[in-house]
């Protein structure tokens, strides 16, 4: 959590770890930076996975299997616009960054948790009724 906050410091404040003489002569990049492609990263895979297991599980329906594509496609393209907006950020844009940031960021947010709301809530009778049906064997 202290590396993000470092992140979103640097991105909004201009704030950073970086020191430009140290890079140059080791040839590093920004921590934040570094930061943001790692959880970036990190997070692709874990959509594969949460993907196929929905796919493969029998009992989801339809409209859950939609909402859950849905929420997949949302965070894919989440994570195409953080670095976008990073990188208008790193070459001094701030004004279109923070647009960029406005107009995409915040309303794929609300959309991914809108829809995981209801996919949690439609969920929920079918994991409370699997665990009672366990409990009673």
């Amino acid at each position: 959590m202290y590396l993000e906050t470092l992140a979103l410091l640097a991105a909004y404040g201009g704030w950073s770890r970086y020191d430009p003489a140290t890079a140059a002569s080791m040839g590093t990049k920004r921590i934040e930076t570094l930061k943001l492609q790692e959880m970036v990263g990190g997070l692709k895979p874990n959509l594969v996975h949460a993907m196929t297991a929905v796919q493969r599980n029998k009992s989801v329906s339809e409209d859950e299997l939609k909402r859950f594509s849905d929420i997949y496609h949302n965070v894919e393209t989440l994570c195409a616009v953080a670095i976008d907006v990073h990188d208008l950020i790193v070459d001094g844009k701030i004004d279109e960054a923070n647009a960029l940031y406005r107009d995409k960021s915040i309303p794929l947010i609300n959309a991914i948790k809108a829809d995981s709301y209801t996919l949690i809530s439609s969920l929920e009778g079918k994991i409370d009724k699997a665990a009672l049906h366990r409990l009673a064997k």
